[in-house]
C-alpha cells in the first residue's frame, strides 16, 4: 500500500564505507557470466576496485596469484532510477585470455546503507567524510564522493550535489575482508528485489510536488598575484562567486599570473589528476609580460591573437562549408555544423574513451592511426656478391676511388694550431652494442601549467591504455 505523506526535518540516510572487502569468482562453475563477462559482486553502489587477481578457480588468493587489475573496470550498476548489480567487467581492449580453470578475488570498496538516524534519500551528508586523513578505513574524502553518469544520456551528475531519492536493490552477498578465495563469497548473484524497510516502509517521491531544503555551498574564486612596485609578491583576492571575475590590475603593480581556485576541496594539479576529479583543479594562468613592453601593450597583443585565431577558423569553416560530400543517392549532404581540428594534439578528442586509437603527427600536422615502434637493424648480407657497394669499417656505399684534390708540398714543419695545448690520441675503443636506436627520452617534471591542454590529453591515454606508445607519431 503506497499513500502520500508530508515529512519534516528529515533527516538524509547514511552510507557506510566497506573498504578493501573481497569476493570469490570461480569461472569453471559460474553459471551466468562464465569467461566473458560482466561479473556480479553480489552488492549495488560499488566505489572503487582495488585489486583483481587471478589464478586458479579455487586456489587464487591475494598476492599469490597475478595481478591483472588494468584488465578490468567497474560498472557500479547504478541506472537513473535505482542503484542496480555492481559489475566487474572487462575492458574491450583487453588482451587477457580466461579459462574455465582460472578464478578471480577481486578486492573492492562498496557503500551500505544506514538508516538509523534518516532514510528515504541521499545528500552529501550521507557520505562519512574525513578530508584529513586518507587513511581512515571507515571515511573517504570529499574528492571521493562518487559521480553517477547516466546510461540513457551520459550527463555526468556529481552527487555531492544532488539529493537522490533512487532505492537500492537488495544484495545477493556480503563480501569480506578474507584474502583467499575460497572463503570470499564465490559467484554472487545478479540483484533483483528492491530493498525494503520492513519498518518504515519504503520512502519514494510523490511526482510533481514540492521539496525544500536549507543548502549551504561552496564558491570559486579567482585571485591575481602581482608584483608591487616595492619588489614584492603580493595576492590580489577575487570574490567568491558562482562566475568568479578577475580582480582588476593595480596600479603601480604588474600582474604576474591569476589563480583559479574551484570550490572545496581545492587540489594540486597532480592530486586532481590522481584522483580523476580535474575539477577541483586549482590552476595558474600566467600573465605573459614580455620585458621589452608595457603592461597596455599586452592587451594588443591578445586581441592580435584572437584575431588571427577567428581569421584562420573562418577560412577552415569555409574550406568545410564547400567541400562536397555526397550521399549514396549522389547528392550532396547537407552540412548543419562544423568541428574544426589541426590536429596539432589530442586537446580535442575525447581521448577518456575506452578504445580511443589515434595518432598525431605534430610536425605535420596530420591524424593518423596508432602504431606500435619497433626498430630494425641492417646488416651487410654475407652473401652479397655485388662489385658496385663497398664496405669502410661499419659504413656501405657505392665504390668510389681516391683522387687528389689539391696537394700541398712546401710545409716545412708541423704546427699545431694551439701552441699551448698538445694533442695525443693513443688508444682503441670498441662499442658495445656497435649501434643504439633507442630514443634519448628525457622525463621532465609533473606540469603544475598545463597552457594548451596537451598533456590532460595524453594523460586521458595513458591511464586509459597503459602507455603512450603510438599516440606521437614524430617525437623521434
Amino acid at each position: 500500500i503506497y499513500y502520500n505523506v508530508t515529512r519534516s526535518s528529515a533527516v538524509a540516510a547514511s552510507k557506510t564505507i566497506n573498504k578493501n572487502k573481497y569476493v570469490h569468482l570461480n569461472l569453471g562453475s559460474h553459471n551466468v557470466a562464465a569467461r566473458t563477462g560482466p561479473w556480479s559482486l553480489g552488492v549495488p553502489d560499488a566505489m572503487k576496485i582495488r585489486k583483481v587477481w587471478k589464478g586458479s578457480n579455487t586456489g587464487v588468493t591475494f598476492g599469490t596469484g597475478t595481478d591483472v587489475t588494468t584488465h578490468f573496470t567497474l560498472d557500479t550498476g547504478a541506472t537513473d532510477s535505482f542503484y542496480g548489480t555492481s559489475n566487474l567487467r572487462k575492458k574491450t581492449t583487453s588482451s587477457l585470455s580466461l579459462t574455465a580453470s582460472d578464478g578471480l578475488l577481486v578486492e573492492f570498496d562498496h557503500f551500505t546503507v544506514d538508516v538509523s538516524s534518516g532514510r528515504g534519500f541521499f545528500s552529501v551528508d550521507s557520505y562519512p567524510i574525513d578530508d584529513a586523513l586518507s587513511s581512515n578505513t571507515t571515511a573517504i574524502m570529499t574528492k571521493d564522493i562518487p559521480i553517477h553518469t547516466s546510461p540513457s544520456s551520459g550527463n555526468r551528475i556529481d552527487l555531492r550535489n544532488a539529493v537522490d531519492f533512487r532505492p537500492r536493490l537488495t544484495a545477493t552477498a556480503t563480501p569480506n575482508a578474507n584474502t583467499a578465495g575460497v572463503a570470499a563469497p564465490t559467484n554472487p548473484a545478479v540483484l533483483t528485489a528492491i530493498a525494503e524497510d520492513n519498518i518504515a516502509g519504503s520512502y519514494v517521491p510523490t511526482p510533481d510536488e514540492n521539496f525544500q531544503a536549507d543548502v549551504q555551498y561552496y564558491l570559486p574564486r579567482r585571485d591575481n598575484i602581482i608584483l608591487t612596485s616595492q619588489g614584492d609578491i603580493a595576492i590580489i583576492a577575487g570574490e567568491p562567486s558562482l562566475r568568479p571575475r578577475t580582480p582588476p590590475d593595480t596600479n603601480e603593480a604588474m600582474t604576474l599570473a591569476t589563480m583559479k581556485i574551484p570550490v572545496f576541496p581545492s587540489l594540486s594539479p597532480h592530486v586532481s589528476k590522481q584522483s580523476g576529479r580535474t575539477d577541483y583543479e586549482a590552476s595558474v594562468e600566467l600573465k605573459n609580460n614580455r620585458r621589452f613592453t608595457m603592461k597596455d601593450i599586452r592587451g594588443v597583443a591578445r586581441r592580435v591573437k584572437n584575431l588571427e585565431y577567428y581569421a584562420s577558423l573562418n577560412a577552415l569553416e569555409s574550406s568545410s562549408k564547400n567541400k562536397q560530400i555526397f550521399n549514396s543517392a549522389g547528392g550532396d549532404r547537407f552540412k548543419n555544423g562544423f568541428f574544426v581540428d589541426s590536429f596539432d594534439g589530442h586537446n580535442n578528442a575525447a581521448s577518456d574513451i575506452e578504445g580511443y586509437r589515434a595518432s598525431i603527427d605534430i610536425n605535420k600536422s596530420q591524424l593518423r592511426p596508432v602504431f606500435k615502434r619497433k626498430d630494425v637493424s641492417l646488416r651487410k648480407s654475407t652473401t652479397q656478391t655485388g662489385s658496385n657497394v663497398t664496405q669502410t669499417g661499419n659504413i656501405i656505399t657505392l665504390s668510389y676511388t681516391h683522387e687528389t684534390f689539391i696537394r700541398q708540398d712546401k710545409a716545412t714543419k708541423l704546427r699545431n694550431p694551439a701552441q699551448e695545448i698538445s694533442f695525443v690520441w693513443n688508444g682503441k675503443i670498441t662499442l658495445n652494442p656497435e649501434i643504439d636506436n633507442t630514443p634519448d627520452i628525457t622525463q621532465l617534471p609533473d606540469i603544475q601549467i598545463d597552457f594548451s591542454g596537451m598533456y590532460d590529453s595524453i594523460a586521458s591515454i595513458v591511464d586509459i591504455i597503459g602507455g603512450d606508445d603510438g599516440v606521437l607519431c614524430s617525437r623521434f
